[in-house]
């Protein structure tokens, strides 16, 4: 079974079972998680996370303070296996019984350890081990004046679909694709310039 990890202090704060209906995340007691803080970083109603066509996504709700991913403040992301995402001091992953982990993910920025991700199937590189290692992050940055075609190619390399890709290059900077090999990364990044978008890839 699904569920959502959130770590604090560099420990499991909560484990939260997922059973498909949305949950409202936030400082205010009437959420379905809880993040308490004293501090009010995290908004009294912050996030919420949905299923919506057999994925996760986590929804940021115009909070004060953002919904961080690798450094970049997200309004929208597929909440994949192993996509760590920040809201004030808390860490919160989606896991499974398989990706189960019990060392607690931290700030990219620290250059800690993060929960490995788990790729769908048909999104697994083919390529040779030398790509092998902890993976790349794939970043829109800017979309430029093609926002048709960057939509396109964001579709074609997310599999996303027209609505979430829209929904994407609109909040841009996102994150397209975490812990891809870095030619699987260097083809998204070639694919989504030639529609006009500025992409950064990073280690993961």
């Amino acid at each position: 079974m699904a569920r959502l990890v959130i770590y604090s202090s560099g420990s499991v704060n909560q484990a939260v079972a997922l059973t498909g209906r949305n949950l409202r995340i936030g400082r205010a007691t009437e959420n379905d998680v809880v993040l308490a803080d004293p501090t009010q970083v995290v908004s009294r109603f912050h996030a919420e996370l949905r299923w919506e066509e057999g994925r996760y996504i986590l929804l940021d709700l115009n909070s004060a303070n953002g919904t961080w991913v690798w450094d970049h403040r997200i309004q929208r992301i597929v909440l994949d296996p192993g996509i760590v995402a920040e809201i004030g001091s808390y860490r919160l992953v989606l896991e499974t019984d398989a990706e189960a982990t019990t060392a607690p993910p931290v700030s990219a920025a620290t250059g800690s350890l993060v929960v490995p991700a788990a790729v769908p199937a048909d999104k697994q590189s083919t390529e040779e081990p030398a790509d092998a290692g902890p993976g790349f992050t794939v970043i829109l940055t800017e979309v430029g004046a093609g926002t048709v075609n960057v939509i396109r190619a964001v579709r074609a390399a997310t599999g996303l679909s027209l609505s979430e890709a829209m929904d994407v290059v609109e909040r841009a900077p996102n994150v397209l694709r975490h812990r891809v090999s870095l030619s699987e990364a260097d083809a998204i990044r070639r694919r989504l310039e030639e529609a006009g978008a500025k992409v950064e890839v990073r280690p993961s």
